[in-house]
């Protein structure tokens, strides 16, 4: 994915986490970076956008960071302050899972799951939105074409004793519109009748902690990276962590699911 731009020397507020569209943007002598871009999906009949990357921290001591919204894959915030003040970072969404196939299939859902289903215009749109088990299909004896929306859990933001970093996106990968990192969408996935097919939604990060990874069958989202907390690298991801508001480096996104998050002042990448 693109790198986020060069911040200026000296200490500076938290950088941005990456987003599934777009990097991260450098934090300011004051003002925290943007969370970089998410992707909108109309898998579901709506047009919703994901996997935002979180601001980055201020330079206002002893401001927590606010969450990703459930189910978005977005990134935490950074937590804002100067050194010394130690405030937590926002925890990053969960991911979602959405697969859409047509109407004369049924999809059998395991107990560890939540999920529902819609049915319009001759398809079925099943969203999964907490746990992990297997769903298969029946009332088909050949090829089920399944389009699939997977996102993975955000990371946090991190802590503020330098202007934490906002965290990364949850990887985005997609077969029903563009995928992360401005990847093209992927192939629909060809599902075979009374085979069990693994469907895990992965959490949010907690403050300075990376999301975790969303899987549909043979399809996983990396967990978006954690902001740089103070004094510590920011972690890679589905979408990369922003650098904090030190000398750190900014987390790098994986392709074809999210971008980098904002770097800080030497401009550098951690993984």
């Amino acid at each position: 994915g693109s790198n986020g731009g060069t911040g200026s020397s000296g200490v500076a507020a938290g950088s941005g986490g990456g987003g599934s569209s777009a990097a991260g943007a450098v934090g300011g002598a004051d003002t925290g970076g943007t969370g970089g871009a998410g992707e909108t999906s109309s898998i579901t009949g709506s047009a919703i956008t994901r996997a935002v990357g979180g601001n980055g921290g201020t330079r206002i001591g002893g401001e927590t960071g606010s969450a990703g919204t459930v189910n978005t894959g977005n990134g935490g915030n950074g937590a804002g302050g100067t050194a010394g003040s130690v405030v937590g970072g926002g925890a990053g969404g969960s991911g979602i899972v959405v697969i859409k196939y047509p109407d004369a299939y049924t999809a059998i859902t395991a107990a560890g799951l939540t999920s529902s289903t819609t049915t319009a215009g001759g398809y079925s749109v099943t969203i999964f939105t907490a746990g992990t088990g297997d769903i298969s299909f029946v009332e088909t004896a050949s090829l089920i074409s399944v389009a699939f929306l997977v996102i993975a859990g955000g990371g946090g933001g991190s802590n503020g004793g330098s202007m934490g970093g906002g965290g990364g996106a949850g990887g985005y990968r997609t077969s029903a519109g563009t995928s992360g990192g401005g990847a093209s969408a992927e192939s629909a996935l060809s599902l075979v009748e009374s085979t069990n097919y693994t469907v895990t939604i992965g959490a949010g990060g907690g403050s300075a902690a990376s999301g975790s990874s969303s899987v549909f069958a043979t399809v996983t989202s990396a967990g978006g990276g954690y902001g740089g907390p103070n004094g510590s690298n920011a972690a890679g991801g589905g979408a990369g962590g922003g650098a904090n508001g030190g000398p750190q480096l900014a987390g790098s996104g994986t392709s074809g699911q999210g971008y980098d998050g904002g770097s800080a002042d030497n401009g550098g990448y951690a993984s």
